[in-house]
């Protein structure tokens, strides 16, 4: 009796999946097959991707650090990368965080990013200073272990093109320019 209602358990199994095919639903079967691009390689290697890691598979030093600088926030995703690395991200009063450590839980890098409203003022002062007629769409905050100052990149539009510019110590420079279409 259980053999049987196994196989009908399989059975039906099997006609929801051609059913739920069936539907006019497109199902993607994996992450890789959903990147496929016209023109390009039918296998698409996603292994540089960002894999979630379970919090008892970090290192302790790194989780240590984390919540002395962080003090634990919510919501927080722990990533390890292909060299062993850890990536956390995690959103903080209207900031996006991405924090780095090494395989051995010390700290590399932290990158806060927010809106123009967000920025120091002097910052935003000397940005606008420049480029006044430009409206400032993102900021990234960058924090580096063997960074002396913090470093910050904001990303500027207008009606004609996007620019990108470097702020450290006061000095600013352009990184790049996009122009519209």
């Amino acid at each position: 009796m259980k053999i049987v209602s196994l196989s009908l358990t399989a059975i039906l199994v099997a006609a929801m999946g051609v059913s739920a095919q069936d539907s006019g639903h497109a199902r993607v079967a994996s992450y890789a097959t959903a990147l496929r691009v016209p023109g390009t390689a039918n296998k698409v290697d996603d292994s540089n991707y960002l894999k979630p890691e379970f919090l008892n598979n970090i290192n302790v030093a790194a989780v240590r650090d984390f919540v002395k600088r962080f003090n634990d926030p919510a919501d927080t995703r722990w990533y390890k990368m292909k060299d062993g690395s850890l990536l956390v991200k995690f959103e903080l009063t209207n900031h996006a965080y991405r924090v780095a450590y090494t395989s051995r839980g010390a700290w590399i890098y932290s990158i806060q990013t927010y809106h123009e409203k967000q920025m120091p003022r002097e910052v935003r002062a000397t940005v606008k200073s420049t480029y006044y007629d430009y409206s400032i769409t993102q900021v990234e905050e960058i924090n580096h272990v063997d960074g002396v100052a913090i470093v910050y990149i904001v990303h500027l539009a207008d009606e004609n093109s996007w620019k990108t510019v470097r702020l450290c110590n006061g000095e600013m420079d352009e990184l790049e320019t996009l122009y519209k279409k």
